[in-house]
């Protein structure tokens, strides 16, 4: 009894030879998936897999073709998935596609392709999914794809086109993922995604964008779930407005926005349904938790590559409640003045956040330590290391407003005793010269007194002088 054919072969790094050879695949009728990746394959003649009437997967990923030959997939008619990527190929020619027709999944990433001849779109009408990322694109067609009717997915990530321009996608009413991240765009214009009301994904991320228009996602709005804009030079503050538009999303990346002002506190007012949010490196040095009241169903919450050394009760309490919260690569200050709400926390996510400072804690989770192991507020740390500038200021400011607040009421003080002192002298002065005064005036009108005294007669009679020693002996002797 002869072995059964393979179903799949795969043949990677074990083709010595550069070239291709039918004769390789002869006897093999029943072969479904075929992987050549990395092979070092050079060239292929025209009709190379002419065997293989019941091919539907093949893989030529990552070897030396610069050229296809015409009819290279003679006989393939039920060739469902087809890669080309890594492959060197700068140009392709339609002839090659005319015998796989009925493909639904076509990449040729990494090919170095400049633009796509209008016609292979049309032989290839039957794409479901087609990946042309990283490539050399530098312009889209207003009707570039729009043979494609039944695409499901587009990735045109990593090339190089400047704008979107509107009605690009017009032809696109089944499309549900759309990548267009890393590809220098400054600019989508109002209607560049008219018509795609079933998108579900749509990646902006990384390009040169600085502003989005609300107009832009009306088309997408009842169905959208995913929206990635992270790494573009949008305002959060601006941004909002298209949040209030996007009012269904379940997943939302803005990272690497470089929020130097905070988030706006309403930002996730209007998208409650949101399961997964990315903030990572933002330079976010404080998180207000007021941010995810809108939002109680949040699974996954990304906060890693960003500034933060502490936080809050609140914070500390809301995020309990999401089961993925991401704190690492955050300069985390372990001291008791930062992160005691954490530790009080029996969150599993306390594991990712380690300590920056002070050195003795440094590299330990916070998942490891407890009350005891902690230092008081900026006691020992040592701040002076690189990165660490802000957060050095921010203890040298709890510990500075504590000493300027007793010199403060020390002045205070101090001045209250001057001012009372400067007040009792004013009142003991004026009551001083006001008694002096009265007394002058009592002393004036004594010597007043004595002086009429020693001024007036007295006139006694010789019985009052006899009875009188005194006046007697005045008597003889006058």
């Amino acid at each position: 009894m002869p072995d059964p054919q393979p179903a799949i072969l795969i043949f990677m790094n074990l083709l010595q030879h550069p070239q291709v050879l039918d004769n390789n695949f002869r006897g093999l009728v029943n072969l479904l998936e075929l992987h050549l990746d990395w092979n070092r394959i050079e060239s292929m003649g025209s009709g190379t897999f002419q065997h293989l009437h019941e091919l539907r997967v093949l893989s030529l990923r990552g070897n030396r073709i610069h050229q296809l030959s015409p009819r290279l997939f003679l006989k393939l008619a039920k060739l469902r998935f087809l890669d080309l990527s890594d492959n060197d190929l700068e140009h392709l020619d339609p002839e090659v596609f005319k015998d796989v027709q009925e493909l639904r999944t076509f990449s040729c990433r990494r090919c170095n392709l400049r633009n796509m001849n209008p016609h292979i779109y049309s032989l290839l009408s039957n794409l479901a999914h087609l990946d042309l990322g990283e490539n050399q694109f530098k312009y889209l067609d207003r009707e570039e794809f729009r043979d494609l009717k039944k695409l499901m997915s587009l990735r045109l990530d990593g090339n190089h086109f400047p704008v979107v321009l509107e009605g690009t996608f017009a032809s696109q009413g089944r499309l549900q993922y759309l990548n267009l991240a890393r590809s220098q765009i400054a600019k989508v214009t109002n209607h560049a995604f008219d018509n795609l009301t079933s998108l579900l994904e749509l990646d902006l991320s990384y390009n040169k964008l600085d502003r989005l228009e609300p107009i832009t996602f009306q088309p997408l709005a009842p169905n959208l779930r995913s929206l990635l804009v992270s790494g573009n030079n949008i305002k959060v503050d601006d941004f909002l407005y298209v949040l209030q538009v996007t009012t269904r999303l379940k997943e939302l990346a803005m990272a690497d926005l470089d929020v130097k002002h905070g988030l706006p506190l309403g930002l996730l007012a209007h998208v409650e349904t949101l399961k997964h949010m990315n903030l990572s490196g933002n330079g976010l040095n404080r998180f207000p938790f007021q941010l995810l009241i809108p939002v109680p169903g949040l699974v996954t919450l990304d906060l890693s590559r960003n500034k933060l050394h502490s936080l809050d009760e609140g914070s500390v309490a809301k995020m309990e409640f999401i089961p993925n919260v991401h704190l690492n690569d955050n300069p985390w200050a372990c001291d008791l003045c930062h992160i005691l709400p954490m530790l009080k926390s029996n969150a599993s996510w306390k594991s990712s956040a380690v300590c920056s400072v002070p050195h003795q804690l440094r590299g330990r989770s916070i998942a490891s330590l407890n009350a005891e192991q902690l230092s008081l507020c900026g006691s020992g740390l040592d701040y002076k290391e690189e990165g660490f500038a802000g957060l050095a200021l921010t203890h040298k400011t709890q510990l500075g407003l504590i000493a300027a607040g007793s010199a403060v009421a020390l002045l205070v003080i101090t001045m209250a005793a001057v001012v009372a002192g400067l007040l009792y002298n004013k009142n003991h002065t004026a009551y001083y010269y006001t008694n002096e005064q009265k007394r002058k005036a009592a002393k004036a009108k004594d010597i007043c007194n004595g002086f009429n005294a020693e001024k007036k007669v007295s006139i006694a009679t010789i019985d009052e002088i006899t009875k009188d020693p005194e006046l007697e002996v005045l008597a003889e002797t006058s």
